[in-house]
């Protein structure tokens, strides 16, 4: 044990940005619907830190977890915020095309950005597992929709 811990070596912190960085790329994704988007896979954390997402939407969707991973069971007013977050994930995460938070006008549509409301509720929650969990729950979730 001894001899074990004298060859082990700090981790580099370049490591830890090359890990970032190719967490946080922008991929192409095929949605539930057909559609493609360019996500990013930001940190939550970090988005919850910096307030794009409310502390309290956050602390609610996790209220809403069992912890035996059973289904969830929201109320009224979890199921608003469930999709408050759903919306602002799905807003700080699409690269292509931009995503806003609101209605957007016609303009707005012309020059190639499009609003929150435009997307599936399956897509956004596509979107949603995507970044939390990355690349390999996306066929698991692809046959949800196909069954």
């Amino acid at each position: 044990m001894q001899e074990e811990q004298n060859n082990l070596q700090v981790t580099s912190a370049l490591l830890f940005r090359d890990k970032r960085r190719e967490r946080e790329m922008p991929k192409m994704v095929e949605l539930p619907s057909g559609n493609v988007f360019k996500i990013g896979r930001p940190d939550i954390v970090k988005l919850i830190r910096e307030g794009i997402i409310p502390a309290d939407l956050a602390i609610a969707a996790q209220a809403a977890v069992p912890e035996n991973g059973g289904k969830i069971k929201l109320d009224g007013k979890m199921f608003q915020d469930y999709l408050k977050m759903r919306d602002l994930i799905t807003v700080a995460s699409v690269v292509e095309p931009k995503v806003k938070d609101r209605d957007v006008t016609d303009e707005e549509y012309n020059q190639g950005i499009i609003s929150v409301y435009d997307i599936d509720a399956d897509d956004k929650e596509f979107i949603s597992v995507y970044v939390n969990t990355g690349d390999t729950d996306l066929e698991q979730f692809r046959s949800k929709q196909e069954g």
